[in-house]
C-alpha cells in the first residue's frame, strides 16, 4: 500500500492519520544531549532532555545547552508543555511504597517544583498529558505485574472520570518492562515501551475498560518519553544509549501535502470597505497587516455580508442561510438576552468541520443568542422579545447556559454574548460565564473612572471596554498554540469574531494618534495590529503555509460622516474626512452598497495565487459551501440552502459574474432588494415575507445598474420595466421556496 494512502483517515475529512498503523518514522536530525535518558520535550525554539533527576534546556538550532534544572527529583519521566510550563511525571521508583507526582518546571527560572501529589496511587506515574481540558495519566507496573498498568482520565480537580487497562496484545510485547511515554495525536494515543523502537497506537473504547489496540509503528526512538515537535509537527524522542535527542518525521513526509488545512475566519465588526488601505488609496488609516494579508492572497471586490447588520450577517456566515427565513423574519434582531437563533439540528460551519475531524473554536462576539438558565422560567418568552429586559436577578449567571456556542459545533468558545456594549458585560467561556456580573454601569464608572458601555449594563469585575480587543486577541492566539501543540495531527478551525471597530470606540494608549481619522481610525489600527499578531503566530509556528485565512467584516460601518456620539468614544469622535465606505454610498443597516459590500480577503499559500483580485459577486452564505468543496465534503440539501461554492474563483478555474442566479439583501427595517448581474432592484413598501408575497401591498421600485452607477444615484427602473418585473418575480420566488444548497456544481 502506498504511503500516501496510509496518511488518510477518510477522504471526507481529509484528516491525516499521524503515523498510521504500520507507518514508519525516520530520523530527520539528532542532537547530542547528556541528559537524554528518560524523555524529550519541546517548546518554541527550545528542546528539553529529561533524565531521572534533572531537565536540561537546549537551543534547537545550535544544539547548545542553555540551562539545567534545580529542585529535588528522583525519577522523572515524560514531560509535556502546557500554558508555557513543562509538566513531568515523577515517582520514587523503585522504592516502596510507590509515590507519584507531577512536577512542573518554569523554563525561565529552570526551577522544578511539585504540581500534583498522588501519593500511593497503585503504580508509578510514567506520563501525564493534557487533552480536552482533562489530565490523562499512566501508572506503570513492571515485570510479572506489568499487566496491571493502568491509564486514568482526571478533571482539573483531580476527580477520576475513567480508568482503563492495556490489551494483552500490547503487554505481551513489553517483556519485563512497562509503558514509558504517551501523547495524544487527534483521537488516538501513541504509546512507547522501554527500550524497543516501536510506538503502540491505541484508543479509548466506546465501552468497556480495556484500551483498543490499533497497531504499531516503527520509530527511531528506543522507547521512553516522546513529544510532538511544535515547529514541524513531527515527533521528538531520545536514544538512551547514544544520549541523543532524536527528531523524526513520517517516512516519505507525504503528510505535508495531504493534511487538510487549518482554517481561520477573522470577522471585523462594523468595518467599512474603505477602511483598508489596499482598497482605498485615500484612507486615513494605516492597515499594514490587512494589506499584506490581502496582497498575499485573493481580494474579492464584490463581496457581501448576508445582512447589513450584525445578527443576519453572522447567521448567514455560520449556516449558509438567510436570516430572514428564521423566526426573526425580515429585519429581525435579537434582544440583549434573547435565546438562541440557530435552530436545533441545523448544521453550521463549526459542526460540519468538526464532523470532518477539525478541532473547532470561537473567540469573540457570538450574537446568535444564548439560552440562559432562569430562576423564573415563565419569563422565557419575555426575555426573547424584550429588547431592554432588566430583571437580571432572574438570570442564573452562575450556572452553565442551557444553550450557547458549544451547541452549534464549537469545541471551545470564549467571548461576548453580543456586541461590546450589550448585556451581560462579561466573558463567556465554554457556555459558562467567566465572572458573574454584579456591578451596574454606574458602579463600573465610579470604580474605573469611565464606562463606555450602556447605562443599564450588568458588569463583571475587571471587565472594561478597552480590554476587550486585547483579551480576545490573547485567547485567539492561545487557541491556535494549544491546538497546534496538543492536537498536531488534527487541523483546527478558528472563528475569530472581533468586537472592533464597533462602538464603544476605545483604542488603547499605544494606538492613540496612529491614524489621521480620530479615535475610530486609531481603533482600526489596533484591530490591524491584532490581525498581524495572529498572522505572525501562524508563521512562527510553521503552519502558515497550510492555513486557510479569510478576513472580512460583518457589514458596513455606521454613518460617521459627522463624527461619533461622544458617549461611545474615548478621545476624538471625529473622522476628519476619512470615508469608511470608499466610493460606495449607504451605511450599516441599509440596502445601499456601503451597508453590505465588505472587505474580503482569502489567503492559502500554494493553493490561491497571491496578488490577484476577483470581481465575482459572493455573499457570506457561500462560505460554508466553499469550505465544503475545499475539503470534498458533500452537504445535505438542508444545509447552506442559500449558498453557492466559490471555490473555482479561489483556484482561478472560473471567475464568473456570480455563481448565483441572484442574491438577496435585507434592510434592518425589513425592506428587500435583489441583485442579478450588475442590476440591483430595491422593492419598497413590503417589510415582511408575507407582505412581499401579497400583491395587494403597494410597492415602488428603484433599479440601479452598478456597472455604471456604483453610487446608486440614478434610478433606471423606468427604462427597464421588463427587467423590474422579472426581478420582482424572482424575489418572490426566492422568499417563497425552500432552497437547496449548491455545493456540487
Amino acid at each position: 500500500m502506498k504511503i500516501a494512502k496510509l496518511l488518510f483517515l477518510t477522504l471526507a475529512s481529509q484528516l491525516v492519520s499521524f503515523g498510521a498503523p504500520g507507518q514508519a518514522w525516520v530520523t530527520s536530525r539528532t542532537l547530542p544531549a547528556t541528559e537524554a535518558h528518560q524523555a524529550a520535550a519541546a517548546f518554541g525554539d527550545y528542546v528539553y532532555a529529561i533524565s531521572s533527576r534533572v531537565v536540561a534546556k537546549y537551543d534547537r538550532r545550535s544544539g547548545r545547552r542553555l540551562a539545567v534544572s534545580t529542585g529535588k527529583a528522583k525519577h522523572l519521566n515524560s514531560g509535556i508543555f502546557w500554558k508555557g510550563r513543562l509538566y513531568c511525571a515523577h515517582s520514587n521508583y523503585p522504592s516502596k511504597p510507590e509515590r507519584s507526582q507531577i512536577m512542573v518546571l518554569n523554563p525561565d527560572t529552570m526551577r522544578l517544583s511539585v504540581y500534583q501529589d498522588f501519593g500511593d496511587s497503585g503504580g508509578s506515574l510514567t506520563w501525564a498529558i493534557r487533552r480536552d481540558g482533562h489530565w490523562w495519566c499512566n501508572f506503570a507496573h513492571y515485570g510479572k505485574d506489568n499487566g496491571r498498568t493502568f491509564f486514568v482520565k482526571y478533571d482539573d480537580d483531580w476527580n477520576e472520570l475513567a480508568r482503563w487497562t492495556y490489551p494483552a496484545s500490547v503487554i505481551s510485547q513489553l517483556g519485563r518492562y512497562s509503558l514509558s511515554g504517551g501523547i495524544w495525536l487527534g483521537d488516538r494515543l501513541l504509546v512507547t515501551g522501554h527500550d524497543d523502537p516501536v510506538i503502540f497506537e491505541l484508543r479509548p473504547p466506546k465501552s468497556g475498560s480495556v484500551l483498543e489496540y490499533v497497531g504499531r509503528q516503527i520509530a527511531p526512538f528506543s522507547g521512553q518519553g516522546i513529544a510532538v515537535d511544535p515547529i514541524n509537527g513531527g515527533l521528538i524522542g531520545i536514544h538512551r544509549a547514544k544520549r541523543q535527542l532524536v527528531f523524526a518525521k513520517a517516512s516519505g513526509d507525504a503528510r505535508r501535502e495531504t493534511r487538510a488545512p487549518n482554517i481561520v475566519i477573522i470577522l471585523a465588526d462594523d468595518m467599512g470597505y474603505g477602511d483598508v488601505g489596499v482598497l482605498n488609496a485615500e484612507s486615513r488609516i494605516p492597515t499594514p497587516n490587512l494589506d499584506r494579508l490581502a496582497r498575499g492572497g485573493l481580494i474579492f471586490t464584490d463581496a457581501h455580508s448576508a445582512g447589513s447588520y450584525c445578527v443576519p450577517s453572522r447567521y448567514g456566515l455560520l449556516t449558509g442561510r438567510y436570516m430572514w427565513r428564521t423566526r426573526l423574519g425580515s429585519g429581525g434582531n435579537l434582544a440583549n438576552l434573547a435565546g438562541t437563533l440557530i435552530e436545533p439540528g441545523r448544521e453550521t460551519i463549526a459542526s460540519v468541520l468538526r464532523g470532518a475531524g477539525y478541532f473547532t473554536g470561537l473567540v469573540g462576539k457570538w450574537h446568535q443568542g444564548i439560552d440562559w438558565k432562569l430562576h423564573d422560567e415563565s419569563e422565557r418568552e419575555n426575555i426573547r422579545t424584550n429588547r431592554n429586559y432588566q430583571a437580571f436577578e432572574n438570570i442564573d449567571f452562575g450556572s452553565p447556559v442551557l444553550k450557547g456556542p458549544k451547541d452549534s459545533g464549537f469545541d471551545y468558545s470564549f467571548g461576548t454574548a453580543g456586541s461590546a456594549e450589550m448585556n451581560p458585560a462579561t466573558f463567556i467561556e465554554d457556555n459558562r460565564v467567566v465572572v458573574v456580573p454584579r456591578m451596574t454601569s454606574a458602579e463600573a464608572r465610579e470604580k474605573y473612572g469611565e464606562w463606555y458601555g450602556r447605562d443599564d449594563n450588568a458588569v463583571a469585575e475587571a471587565y472594561t471596554m478597552d480590554r476587550l480587543v486585547p483579551t480576545l486577541s490573547d485567547k485567539a492566539c492561545e487557541f491556535v498554540v494549544t491546538a497546534n501543540r496538543e492536537r498536531p495531527g488534527q487541523p483546527f478551525f478558528l472563528y475569530y469574531a472581533l468586537t472592533a471597530p464597533h462602538n464603544p470606540i476605545v483604542p488603547n494608549t499605544e494606538f492613540v494618534g496612529k491614524s489621521r481619522a480620530g479615535a475610530y481610525g486609531d481603533f482600526v489600527v489596533e484591530l490591524d495590529h491584532h490581525v498581524g499578531r495572529l498572522l505572525d503566530l501562524l508563521t512562527a509556528l510553521g503552519i502558515d503555509q497550510n492555513t486557510f485565512v479569510m478576513f472580512t467584516s460583518d457589514n458596513g460601518p455606521v454613518n460617521r460622516t459627522r463624527g461619533y456620539h461622544q458617549k461611545w468614544v474615548r478621545g476624538d469622535p471625529h473622522v476628519h474626512g476619512h470615508d469608511s465606505n470608499g466610493s460606495y454610498a449607504g451605511w450599516k443597516g441599509g440596502l445601499l452598497e456601503g451597508g453590505h459590500r465588505v472587505p474580503f480577503f482569502v489567503r492559502w499559500p500554494g493553493k490561491i495565487k497571491a496578488g490577484e483580485s476577483c470581481a465575482t459577486t459572493i455573499v457570506f452564505t457561500d462560505i460554508l459551501p466553499t469550505l465544503a468543496e475545499v475539503l470534498k465534503i458533500r452537504l445535505n440539501d438542508a444545509t447552506a440552502e442559500d449558498g453557492r461554492s466559490f471555490f473555482p474563483a479561489l483556484t482561478g478555474e472560473s471567475r464568473p459574474t456570480s455563481f448565483h442566479e441572484a442574491i438577496v439583501h435585507n434592510h434592518s427595517k425589513g425592506t428587500f432588494a435583489i441583485r442579478k448581474g450588475s442590476f440591483k432592484l430595491t422593492v419598497s413598501g413590503p417589510r415582511t415575507i408575507a407582505q412581499v408575497l401579497d400583491d395587494v401591498i403597494p410597492v415602488s421600485f428603484a433599479l440601479h445598474d452598478l456597472s455604471k452607477d456604483i453610487g446608486e444615484t440614478v434610478d433606471v427602473s423606468g427604462q427597464h420595466p421588463e427587467r423590474v418585473k422579472a426581478m420582482h418575480a424572482l424575489l418572490k420566488r426566492y422568499v417563497r421556496e425552500r432552497r437547496k444548497n449548491g455545493v456540487t456544481r
